[in-house]
């Protein structure tokens, strides 16, 4: 069972979201009821997402390693969070199972071949998404490798932002393993073109017993500890997110 709490004022796009990966059965309840029939749970495990009204975006996909060499798969982002006036976002596609010269058979497309919300332009195994209006779609990954089974991405564009300065994050999902090195990640405020901004962002995790974080200015070194969920969140005086 999965719990999420979603801000109302999203709770539409991501009903269709979860109509088009074809979730029939979903049971939904506003952040404030939840808080007050299971206040110790929630304040314990969610105290950001209840302070800040962070909706959540979840997608899971189980797939049996063991079985990849036989039957190939494609892995590739869940989510890409996307807003209206941003330039172009690059994802790839890694065929699993695969060999290297696979990479030029990959197909990218939109999901019932509307471009309305995004366009998609693949080469080979990265693709190119800009987008083009407020909205929810999915963009479809398939391989002749993967006996027609394809891959979805899930991709939430938001509407412009309020102000013209605003935080953008590469890579705003972190897959890691206790045993993996330490990663970085960056910050960038965009709209704004003095280097100094770069000296203002705020780091900081809900759960510091799942990684270690070490923020220096507009990057952050992530250090996994054991196996959970953490989230990071980064402010700046500009804007937050």
């Amino acid at each position: 069972m999965i719990i999420a709490l979603i801000r109302p004022s999203k709770w539409v796009a991501v009903r269709e979201a979860l109509e088009q990966i074809e979730v029939e059965r979903m049971t939904v309840a506003d952040a404030l009821g939840f808080a007050d029939s299971r206040q110790s749970a929630v304040t314990r495990i969610f105290p950001q997402v209840l302070s800040q009204m962070v909706w959540l975006e979840i997608i899971v996909n189980c797939v049996d390693a063991r079985l990849a060499a036989n039957n190939p798969y494609i892995l590739s982002p869940n989510i890409v969070n996307l807003r209206v006036g941003e330039v172009a976002q690059t994802i790839s596609a890694t065929l699993v199972g695969g060999n290297p010269s696979d990479n030029i058979d990959f197909s990218w497309g939109v999901a019932n071949g509307d471009s309305s919300i995004v366009t998609v332009h693949g080469n080979n195994e990265t693709a190119q998404i800009r987008p083009v209006k407020e909205g929810v779609t999915q963009i479809i990954v398939s391989h002749p490798k993967t006996r027609g089974i394809p891959r979805t991405v899930l991709v939430i564009v938001q509407p412009p932002a309020d102000n013209e300065y605003y935080i953008n994050i590469a890579e705003p999902i972190i897959r890691m393993k206790p045993s993996d090195p330490a990663r970085t990640i960056t910050a960038s405020l965009i709209g704004s073109t003095n280097p100094n901004d770069n000296y203002n962002f705020k780091w900081w995790a809900d759960d510091y017993n799942i990684i270690q974080l070490h923020p220096s200015n507009n990057s952050a070194v992530i250090t996994p500890i054991t196996s959970g969920v953490a989230y990071v969140h980064v402010q700046h005086p500009m804007e937050c997110v």
